[in-house]
Protein backbone atom coordinates (compact mmCIF):
# COMPACT_ATOMS: atom_id res chain seq x y z
CA UNK A 1 0.00 0.00 0.00
CA UNK A 2 1.30 3.55 -0.89
CA UNK A 3 2.68 5.10 1.85
CA UNK A 4 0.91 8.27 2.01
CA UNK A 5 -2.17 5.83 3.57
CA UNK A 6 0.41 3.81 6.07
CA UNK A 7 -0.50 5.09 9.20
CA UNK A 8 2.65 3.42 11.14
CA UNK A 9 0.89 4.07 14.76
CA UNK A 10 1.86 7.57 14.55
CA UNK A 11 -0.79 8.87 17.33
CA UNK A 12 0.28 10.04 20.17
CA UNK A 13 -2.68 8.90 22.41
CA UNK A 14 -5.78 7.15 22.32
CA UNK A 15 -8.99 8.19 23.52
CA UNK A 16 -12.84 7.59 23.15
CA UNK A 17 -15.21 10.16 23.58
CA UNK A 18 -18.91 7.71 24.62
CA UNK A 19 -21.73 7.91 26.89
CA UNK A 20 -21.52 7.06 30.65
CA UNK A 21 -23.60 3.86 29.06
CA UNK A 22 -21.13 2.58 27.03
CA UNK A 23 -17.97 3.34 29.97
CA UNK A 24 -20.03 0.95 32.56
CA UNK A 25 -19.99 -1.67 29.12
CA UNK A 26 -16.50 -1.42 29.41
CA UNK A 27 -15.74 -1.67 32.93
CA UNK A 28 -18.13 -3.78 34.30
CA UNK A 29 -17.93 -6.53 31.09
CA UNK A 30 -14.25 -6.35 30.04
CA UNK A 31 -15.51 -5.28 26.31
CA UNK A 32 -15.47 -2.56 24.18
CA UNK A 33 -17.53 -2.94 21.26
CA UNK A 34 -17.36 -2.11 17.78
CA UNK A 35 -20.08 0.09 16.21
CA UNK A 36 -22.64 -0.30 12.97
CA UNK A 37 -21.82 2.24 11.17
CA UNK A 38 -25.32 2.48 9.45
CA UNK A 39 -26.48 4.65 12.55
CA UNK A 40 -23.69 7.06 12.45
CA UNK A 41 -24.94 11.22 11.97
CA UNK A 42 -22.59 11.52 9.34
CA UNK A 43 -24.17 10.08 6.29
CA UNK A 44 -21.36 10.99 4.14
CA UNK A 45 -19.06 8.35 6.06
CA UNK A 46 -21.99 5.42 6.68
CA UNK A 47 -22.25 5.96 2.76
CA UNK A 48 -19.73 5.24 1.97
CA UNK A 49 -18.44 2.46 4.10
CA UNK A 50 -22.22 0.72 2.37
CA UNK A 51 -21.18 1.40 -0.87
CA UNK A 52 -17.94 -0.34 0.22
CA UNK A 53 -19.59 -3.19 1.78
CA UNK A 54 -21.88 -3.75 -1.35
CA UNK A 55 -18.88 -3.69 -3.41
CA UNK A 56 -16.66 -6.82 -1.17
CA UNK A 57 -20.39 -8.16 -0.19
CA UNK A 58 -19.10 -7.94 2.97
CA UNK A 59 -20.50 -6.23 6.67
CA UNK A 60 -18.82 -4.26 8.58
CA UNK A 61 -18.13 -3.21 12.38
CA UNK A 62 -16.22 -0.38 13.36
CA UNK A 63 -14.33 0.80 16.56
CA UNK A 64 -13.36 4.84 16.30
CA UNK A 65 -10.86 6.11 18.96
CA UNK A 66 -9.06 9.62 18.24
CA UNK A 67 -5.38 10.41 18.51
CA UNK A 68 -6.39 14.02 19.89
CA UNK A 69 -7.33 15.34 23.40
CA UNK A 70 -10.43 17.39 24.04
CA UNK A 71 -12.50 19.82 21.63
CA UNK A 72 -15.80 20.89 22.33
CA UNK A 73 -16.99 18.94 19.29
CA UNK A 74 -15.79 15.83 21.16
CA UNK A 75 -18.28 16.45 23.95
CA UNK A 76 -20.79 17.66 22.05
CA UNK A 77 -20.89 15.29 19.13
CA UNK A 78 -19.39 11.89 20.70
CA UNK A 79 -19.86 12.22 24.49
CA UNK A 80 -23.67 12.92 25.03
CA UNK A 81 -23.56 16.74 24.59
CA UNK A 82 -20.91 16.73 27.80
CA UNK A 83 -22.88 14.48 30.12
CA UNK A 84 -20.18 11.33 28.76
CA UNK A 85 -16.79 10.53 29.09
CA UNK A 86 -13.28 10.80 27.80
CA UNK A 87 -11.55 7.40 28.19
CA UNK A 88 -7.90 7.62 27.84
CA UNK A 89 -6.01 4.30 26.93
CA UNK A 90 -2.68 3.26 27.02
CA UNK A 91 -1.97 3.51 23.76
CA UNK A 92 1.10 1.11 23.49
CA UNK A 93 -1.18 -2.13 25.51
CA UNK A 94 -3.78 -0.81 23.32
CA UNK A 95 -1.32 -1.06 20.07
CA UNK A 96 -0.42 -4.63 21.05
CA UNK A 97 -3.70 -5.86 21.76
CA UNK A 98 -5.09 -4.46 18.21
CA UNK A 99 -2.21 -6.25 16.49
CA UNK A 100 -2.56 -9.44 17.92
CA UNK A 101 -6.43 -9.68 16.80
CA UNK A 102 -4.59 -9.02 13.27
CA UNK A 103 -2.89 -11.79 13.68
CA UNK A 104 -5.19 -13.77 14.84
CA UNK A 105 -8.05 -12.25 12.57
CA UNK A 106 -7.39 -11.47 9.04
CA UNK A 107 -10.78 -9.50 8.85
CA UNK A 108 -9.60 -7.21 11.19
CA UNK A 109 -7.50 -4.16 10.20
CA UNK A 110 -6.66 -0.85 11.90
CA UNK A 111 -5.08 2.68 11.06
CA UNK A 112 -4.84 6.14 10.83
CA UNK A 113 -7.73 7.87 8.99
CA UNK A 114 -7.20 9.84 6.24
CA UNK A 115 -8.76 12.81 5.45
CA UNK A 116 -9.03 13.87 1.98
CA UNK A 117 -10.03 17.93 0.67
CA UNK A 118 -12.58 17.42 -3.03
CA UNK A 119 -9.57 19.20 -5.15
CA UNK A 120 -7.29 16.28 -4.43
CA UNK A 121 -7.44 14.64 -7.64
CA UNK A 122 -3.99 13.34 -7.24
CA UNK A 123 -4.80 11.43 -3.70
CA UNK A 124 -8.10 10.05 -4.78
CA UNK A 125 -6.64 8.49 -7.87
CA UNK A 126 -3.69 6.74 -5.94
CA UNK A 127 -6.94 5.37 -3.41
CA UNK A 128 -7.46 1.40 -3.56
CA UNK A 129 -10.71 0.01 -2.62
CA UNK A 130 -9.73 -1.25 1.22
CA UNK A 131 -8.43 2.09 1.90
CA UNK A 132 -12.32 3.32 1.62
CA UNK A 133 -13.09 2.47 5.21
CA UNK A 134 -10.00 4.91 6.65
CA UNK A 135 -10.85 7.89 4.57
CA UNK A 136 -13.02 10.74 5.61
CA UNK A 137 -14.06 14.15 4.32
CA UNK A 138 -11.25 16.89 5.15
CA UNK A 139 -13.92 18.97 7.45
CA UNK A 140 -13.68 16.12 10.18
CA UNK A 141 -9.63 16.60 9.99
CA UNK A 142 -9.96 17.97 13.80
CA UNK A 143 -10.76 14.10 15.06
CA UNK A 144 -7.17 12.52 14.47
CA UNK A 145 -9.29 9.55 14.21
CA UNK A 146 -7.80 6.13 14.45
CA UNK A 147 -10.06 3.55 13.26
CA UNK A 148 -10.66 -0.23 13.86
CA UNK A 149 -12.45 -2.36 11.38
CA UNK A 150 -13.58 -5.77 11.20
CA UNK A 151 -15.59 -7.06 8.00
CA UNK A 152 -17.69 -10.21 7.79
CA UNK A 153 -18.94 -12.33 4.73
CA UNK A 154 -22.33 -11.33 3.13
CA UNK A 155 -23.69 -7.64 2.96
CA UNK A 156 -26.14 -6.45 4.90
CA UNK A 157 -26.21 -8.88 7.98
CA UNK A 158 -27.46 -7.77 11.38
CA UNK A 159 -26.87 -11.10 12.99
CA UNK A 160 -23.06 -10.20 13.66
CA UNK A 161 -21.07 -8.45 16.66
CA UNK A 162 -17.68 -6.93 17.21
CA UNK A 163 -15.43 -6.26 20.50
CA UNK A 164 -12.05 -5.75 21.97
CA UNK A 165 -11.27 -6.87 25.58
CA UNK A 166 -9.82 -4.31 27.53
CA UNK A 167 -8.33 -4.60 31.26
CA UNK A 168 -9.86 -1.67 33.10
CA UNK A 169 -6.39 -1.94 35.65
CA UNK A 170 -4.26 -2.04 32.65
CA UNK A 171 -5.53 -0.67 29.37
CA UNK A 172 -7.44 2.37 30.53
CA UNK A 173 -4.93 5.42 31.79
CA UNK A 174 -7.74 7.65 32.95
CA UNK A 175 -11.51 8.30 32.72
CA UNK A 176 -12.17 12.32 32.05
CA UNK A 177 -16.13 12.70 32.81
CA UNK A 178 -17.86 15.22 30.79
CA UNK A 179 -18.16 19.48 31.68
CA UNK A 180 -21.62 19.21 32.19
CA UNK A 181 -21.50 16.34 34.65
CA UNK A 182 -23.07 18.23 38.23
CA UNK A 183 -20.86 17.99 41.17
CA UNK A 184 -22.84 15.37 43.12
CA UNK A 185 -23.24 13.26 40.20
CA UNK A 186 -19.42 13.21 39.47
CA UNK A 187 -18.13 12.39 43.05
CA UNK A 188 -20.78 9.25 43.06
CA UNK A 189 -19.19 8.12 39.27
CA UNK A 190 -15.79 8.70 40.39
CA UNK A 191 -16.06 6.86 43.58
CA UNK A 192 -17.56 3.96 41.75
CA UNK A 193 -15.21 3.82 38.97
CA UNK A 194 -12.06 3.75 41.27
CA UNK A 195 -13.84 0.55 43.26
CA UNK A 196 -14.21 -1.25 39.69
CA UNK A 197 -10.37 -0.43 39.34
CA UNK A 198 -9.89 2.95 37.15
CA UNK A 199 -6.67 4.73 38.06
CA UNK A 200 -7.29 7.68 37.48
CA UNK A 201 -10.82 10.09 37.19
CA UNK A 202 -11.49 13.73 36.77
CA UNK A 203 -13.96 15.92 35.50
CA UNK A 204 -12.98 18.19 32.16
CA UNK A 205 -12.73 21.72 32.65
CA UNK A 206 -13.38 22.95 29.15
CA UNK A 207 -16.35 25.02 30.14
CA UNK A 208 -15.40 26.13 33.54
CA UNK A 209 -11.31 26.61 34.94
CA UNK A 210 -9.85 28.55 37.48
CA UNK A 211 -6.63 28.13 36.12
CA UNK A 212 -7.96 29.30 33.05
CA UNK A 213 -8.55 33.17 34.68
CA UNK A 214 -5.26 32.65 36.86
CA UNK A 215 -3.39 32.92 33.85
CA UNK A 216 -4.57 36.10 33.52
CA UNK A 217 -4.45 37.69 37.31
CA UNK A 218 -1.16 40.21 36.47
CA UNK A 219 -3.88 41.79 34.35
CA UNK A 220 -6.89 41.70 36.27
Amino acid sequence: MDSLYNAEHQTKVFNRFTSLQALYSIVEGGKMNFSDPRWWPDRNDSKLLDLYCKKKNISIRVLCLTGDYETISFWTDYADNGNGCCIQFDRKNLLEKLDTLVQADSAVRHRKTTYLKFMETKRFKELQLDDIPFCKRWPYRYESEYRVIKEFTGYGRTDISAFMDISVRTDIEKVTLGPNIDDESYKEIKADLLRHGVKKVNRSSVLKSNTWFKKFSHLL
